[in-house]
């Protein structure tokens, strides 16, 4: 195991088998909890060319009923993504094994190569990363490197008026620069393909969306409901000026209501601060 934290950013490591059998696996933990034993793998083997998989407490499938100690939860591994078949997998060849996570997203590369993609139920916690194999004769890693990046704040919000602009650049950027993220809005960049597509990526690579629902916007509705079904953490903000009742389907959010003075600034910003810490605090 290594004390080095990862939340977000890329780890990547040279993997070379003397010899591959069914059981042969080779990967990263991306995240162990020393005292539940947890553990997030993503690697090469373990039934598949590549596997993201979680060791964790987990009901079994089958349980005697008549016997209260089979029902029990016991610790397992719980397979989230598979690609591949292991007859792929060479004794004595080198493999470069990447793995970026961004927000809930991760990626398993293999040799520069997009093989695995999935949206993770829970992000990162920033606990130890490491090692796992199995095989009957030697595994070896090479070149272990990581890279982190700063986590994402994807920010929602109708961009032509002003006052808009004044709370991103006044309120929300330096809030989440205090705050270790980085503010980021879809006006600032679009990759190659489809917009939407692109907009639920972003999402997805993200750490919490905020967003500012005041005036009525389908673009602002839509983003906040996908960011609300893949489990995102919400902060809604709104004008207490221009909303007297949110609607009924988003009250329950955390919601911070600001007033366009000095002193509403400072307490958006206290609010919004104090958000973030119970988001960023939060552990798997």
């Amino acid at each position: 195991m290594s004390n080095q934290r990862f939340t977000e950013g890329s780890v990547c490591v040279d993997i070379t088998f003397d010899h591959i059998d069914p059981n042969s696996t080779a990967e990263l933990i991306l995240d162990y909890d020393p005292i539940s034993g947890d553990m997030l793998n993503a690697g090469i083997g373990a039934g598949s060319f590549l596997t993201i998989r979680l060791w964790t407490k987990a009901p079994p499938e089958q349980a005697d009923k008549a016997n209260p100690s089979d029902l029990q939860p016991t610790q397992r591994w719980v397979y989230l993504r598979q690609a591949g078949d292991m007859s792929n997998l060479k004794a004595g060849r080198t493999y470069h094994l990447e793995v970026d996570v961004r927000g809930s997203l991760l990626t398993v590369l293999v040799d520069g190569v997009e093989i695995l993609s999935g949206n993770l139920r829970f992000p990162l916690a920033g606990r130890q990363l490491g090692f796992f194999c199995q095989n009957r004769k030697d595994v070896y890693f090479k070149n272990f490197e990581v890279k982190t990046k700063k986590p994402m704040a994807f920010v929602v919000m109708q961009l032509h008026p002003p006052e808009y602009e004044d709370l991103f650049h006044k309120v929300i950027v330096p809030v989440c620069e205090k705050m270790g993220l980085e503010a980021f809005r879809v006006s600032q960049t679009f990759e190659p393909g489809l917009i939407i597509a692109d907009i639920q990526r972003k999402i997805r690579q993200s750490r919490v969306v905020i967003a500012e629902i005041s005036p009525v916007n389908a673009n602002v509705y839509y983003e906040v409901g996908f960011a609300d079904a893949i489990g995102k953490p919400l902060i809604l903000v709104a004008d207490g000026a221009k909303v007297e009742l949110l609607p009924f389907d988003v009250r329950g959010f955390r919601t911070i209501f600001y007033e366009n003075t000095i002193g509403g600034k400072e307490r958006v910003e206290e609010t919004l601060t104090e958000y973030l810490k119970n988001i960023m605090g939060r552990r798997v």
